[in-house]
């Protein structure tokens, strides 16, 4: 166990215990709470989940949203999906497919990565540490967080966004080769993933890393995997214990993560074909959600749509598919 204190932020919420019908008029509650790790390092999380209370517009992050702020979580055995967002990223990047997965009944926790979010970036390099901020938020999920009693322990999946989705392959049992690093990134430096790990490049304990699985947590059951960064470090051998489903999202005009070094490269390395998409004319921060004029101003880089693409559009699709995704692989009664 990996939890030492916990704290839900903002008033006391209420739980509205009932079962979450498929008609059912459904909104969507917001919250943050933090747990800290045994080394009292904090880990901030954002949860969207299932509620029937009044939902109100909140400015959170750059965004707006409709949500009801702590209100009565409604359901029971409800499915968890833990986001993960990319290197220097925060959970706001993907608000809208957390709206979209708490709308159709999923509890949706993100953790804010320690020395990787958009306003510390200390320790980006230090790969290996994202899983165990997945498993320490799935942890809290499933036994402190107030609801949990209404979370189903057995339907529990994974959305991650570049780096992101390589955390997801380590926390599904892959085990990445960071010796494949160092031939990698001398052919091609300039490469996001090769900029972000370039301070470990010189590391031998961790070029040395056996192929072993110890950030594997297999209460994860399946994987959304958008625009993954670094697939290059996964071979066959290191992929081959990876059981769960996996939809693969590769974007064509990806100049973060380019082809064919990536996505590809998983897709052809997994051992069970995943269902796999490619978007013709999107680029890597296409898969963030659309932005506001706040966001724009914030992170003009993240927010500028590859030429002749509709983000919004896209996104509304995108968020379908993978609502459809995890419901289908997370049935009620799964073990």
């Amino acid at each position: 166990m990996h939890l030492v204190f916990f704290a839900v932020l903002g008033v006391a919420f209420t739980l509205a215990i009932g079962a979450l019908g498929q008609s059912a008029p459904t909104t969507v509650g917001f919250q943050y709470a933090k747990v800290a790790d045994q080394d009292g390092v904090p880990l901030d999380l954002t949860i969207w989940y299932p509620s029937t209370a009044e939902p109100t517009a909140h400015r959170l992050g750059p965004f707006r949203q409709m949500v009801a702020l702590n209100g009565a979580v409604v359901g029971q055995k409800l499915p968890l999906i833990v986001m993960s967002h990319g290197s220097g990223g925060a959970p706001w990047n993907h608000y809208d497919t957390a709206l979209a997965l708490a709308a159709a009944g999923f509890v949706v926790v993100a953790p804010t990565h320690p020395g990787d979010n958009h306003t510390n970036r200390s320790r980006a390099a230090m790969l290996l540490d994202r899983p165990e901020h997945v498993i320490l938020a799935v942890d809290f999920m499933v036994s402190l967080w107030p609801a949990s009693q209404l979370i189903d322990d057995h339907r529990i999946g994974f959305f991650g966004f570049s780096v992101g989705a390589f955390t997801g392959l380590v926390v599904t049992g892959a085990a990445p080769d960071f010796r494949r690093l160092v031939s990698h990134c001398k052919a091609h430096p300039l490469e996001f993933g090769c900029v972000i790990v370039k301070p470990v490049l010189s590391d031998k304990r961790l070029m040395d890393l056996p192929p072993t699985r110890q950030w594997r947590d297999e209460r994860i059951k399946a994987a959304v995997l958008a625009v993954p960064a670094l697939g290059f470090t996964f071979t066959p051998d290191r992929l081959a214990t990876v059981k769960v489903p996996v939809q693969l999202w590769r974007a064509e005009k990806d100049d973060v993560a380019p082809h064919p070094w990536h996505a590809d490269m998983i897709r052809q390395a997994l051992p069970t074909p995943p269902d796999y998409r490619v978007i013709a004319d999107a680029g890597h921060f296409d898969f963030i959600a659309p932005c506001t004029p706040q966001a724009s101003a914030a992170a003009a880089f993240l927010c500028q749509e590859t030429p002749g693409f509709d983000r919004a559009t896209f996104h509304e699709q995108f968020n379908g598919e993978v609502v459809a995704f995890f419901t289908r692989e997370l049935k009620a009664g799964a073990r």
